[in-house]
């Protein structure tokens, strides 16, 4: 009898430690992640890693600036993304630190980017001399590298990848923000929406992705610019890179600065942890924890009843 009950408790406690371990694990983000003045793609060719600060009902307020609680919650989501002048080696050193932070809520993608720039240098054609950066999506490209020296050309048929640019508007070139430090203002810009693949580029059927942005002097000295943006997690085309799985997500970042064409900077590949859909925050390594806690669960039973079987007869 006290054997029994040794057993007893024993199952007792290997359930409720199940369920505890199921409950942490669902409070807790997969992959974390965490990108800070570094580059592991430089060493170890790997891609840094930052998840999306996740808030099912959080919004923003489109206007470049920061302000929102979402942006605060970043703590091992804000990437500080080297780059590098696309015509030169990467020995050549690093032109500047780009800093990216994503979040999310059950529907839309936010990305916020914040870069140095001296003046404002804009131009109302895409891909003209001008300020601005590019987001590059990998959809589908195996081995995906930020780095095509013969052309943005996908290297097999049927891969994609999907390319949103930002840029200042003409009409606002050569203007500067406010002397004092903290100071900013409102940036006119457009944002476009393209993907290429392996017979070139192509203009996507819609542009799902809305951007506001700021141009400020940073109060430690040089000016900036910060541009929010705003997109669904799933659109109709397919030329966007779709979020509709809990999974990382590739991309690279590219910098314009007074530039056009190869003459601009570009980072190697990184990538985003996006949920999708939001109860995939209860998740281990993409593996749900419901799944995890059902089968320890079902073993402890098993092993419960066996274990009694054997009592009894031993009982008897």
């Amino acid at each position: 009898m006290k054997k029994s009950k040794r057993i007893s408790i024993l199952i007792s406690i290997g359930i409720f430690s199940v369920l505890v371990l199921s409950v942490s694990m669902s409070q807790s983000a997969a992959y974390p992640g965490f990108s800070k003045n570094a580059d592991c793609n430089t060493c170890h060719n790997e891609p840094s890693n930052a998840a999306a600060s996740y808030n099912s009902s959080a919004t923003i307020n489109l206007d470049g600036n920061s302000t929102e609680a979402i942006w605060s919650n970043t703590t091992y989501k804000r990437m500080e993304i080297p780059v590098a002048c696309a015509n030169q080696s990467v020995q050549s050193g690093v032109a500047q630190l780009v800093e990216v932070v994503f979040a999310q809520n059950a529907t839309t993608l936010f990305i916020l980017v914040n870069w140095a720039s001296n003046n404002i240098t804009g131009n109302d054609a895409a891909m003209a001399k001008s300020d601005g950066f590019a987001l590059c999506w990998n959809i589908n490209v195996t081995n995906y590298t930020a780095a095509y020296f013969s052309g943005m050309v996908a290297p097999a048929a049927g891969e994609a990848v999907n390319t949103i640019l930002w840029q200042p508007l003409g009409n606002q070139t050569g203007l500067t923000p406010p002397s004092n430090g903290g100071k900013s203002m409102t940036v006119q810009g457009q944002v476009w929406n393209y993907h290429f693949d392996s017979t070139g580029w192509h203009n996507n059927v819609g542009n799902s992705t809305k951007a506001a942005a700021i141009f400020g002097k940073a109060k430690f000295g040089g000016d900036y610019f910060q541009v929010e943006l705003e997109r669904p997690l799933k659109t109709s085309d397919p030329g966007d890179e779709q979020f509709t799985t809990a999974q990382y997500h590739q991309f690279a970042i590219a910098i314009l600065n007074a530039t056009s064409g190869r003459d601009h900077y570009v980072s190697f590949v990184h990538q985003t942890y996006v949920y999708f859909p939001p109860t995939s925050t209860s998740t281990t390594e993409g593996f749900p924890v419901w799944i995890l806690g059902a089968l320890g669960i079902a073993a402890i039973a098993v092993i419960s009843i066996m274990t009694a079987k054997k009592t009894r007869k031993h009982q008897e």
